[in-house]
């Protein structure tokens, strides 16, 4: 009785991995690893402070804008910037390209912002 008992559970037990068993092969697929479309050379400390030094710079030119929208646009600066220059590129930016930078970066990000830096205020 007991061999039988042991047969019968060695039989399940084979029945239950071969059912369990999947023999379909899986297709792997490659993982693609994207290039950064940002210039890899900025430390976080630079990147810190050069977002921080923009949030001052807009909070002190617009007082009343909204902390938030202020951080999106700083975000979209660096980002924007990062794409274009590595950190020596810009390091030895003369004074007028500079500016022109600044303008260009203007003109990118601050796209549909509600900040108003004539009247000091934001909406």
């Amino acid at each position: 009785m007991v061999k039988y008992i042991n047969v019968q559970l060695v039989l399940m037990c084979f029945v239950v991995l071969i059912v369990g068993c999947n023999y379909q092969m899986v297709p792997v697929t490659p993982v693609v690893i994207e290039k950064s479309k940002f210039a890899g050379d900025y430390p976080t400390v630079k990147l810190r402070e050069m977002w921080a030094v923009c949030h001052q710079t807009i909070s002190g030119k617009a007082p009343l804008a909204n902390g938030f929208q202020v951080g999106v646009m700083c975000d979209c600066y660096l980002d924007e910037m990062r794409k274009v220059y590595t950190l020596e590129d810009l390091d030895t930016l003369t004074g007028n390209e500079a500016k022109k930078m600044g303008q260009g970066l203007i003109g990118i990000c601050n796209q549909g912002q509600a900040i108003n830096f004539m009247n000091k205020g934001a909406l």
